[in-house]
């Protein structure tokens, strides 16, 4: 498969892209989805280069406005996992709500940020299948 190299800023640039063009996300989210999130990704295949291991997000009323490589502080949302779960997810194959419930991805937040973002993330699922869309190119 050609497209954009997985995890790489030009791949995260067109998932924000993607996202705030997508009707379904807008929808979803406007008004309502705020917040921050930093992904971790563990056991990348040999070739992926080692920035590929953190990216970030960060949403404002339900529009992606950040994304980048790299690792923040302060996130408020913090998932870890492997990189065949991150590709599952990204890929359309999973969820990452069902991610987390198996175990294949850790969260970490704070109690009532969680209650908050649980309320209103629950529209955000077709986020997952908006990045889906994207002709990208994986490394394994």
């Amino acid at each position: 498969m050609t497209g954009i190299p997985y995890l790489t800023q030009e791949w995260l640039d067109e998932s924000k892209s993607v996202l705030n063009s997508s009707e379904l996300v807008k929808a979803a989210g406007r008004g309502t989805f705020t917040g921050s999130f930093q992904h971790f990704v563990t056991d990348l295949p040999a070739c992926c280069p080692p920035e590929s291991a953190a990216f970030y997000s960060r949403f404002a009323d339900g529009r992606c406005e950040e994304v980048w490589l790299g690792a923040i502080d302060g996130a408020d949302v913090t998932f870890t996992g492997p990189y065949s779960a991150w590709k599952r997810i990204h890929s359309g194959q999973a969820s990452i709500v069902t991610s987390v419930f198996t175990f294949k991805v850790k969260v970490r937040v704070n109690p009532l940020k969680a209650l908050y973002l649980a309320l209103r993330y629950r529209g955000m699922f077709k986020m997952s299948r908006e990045i889906a869309t994207m002709p990208t190119e994986y490394s394994d």
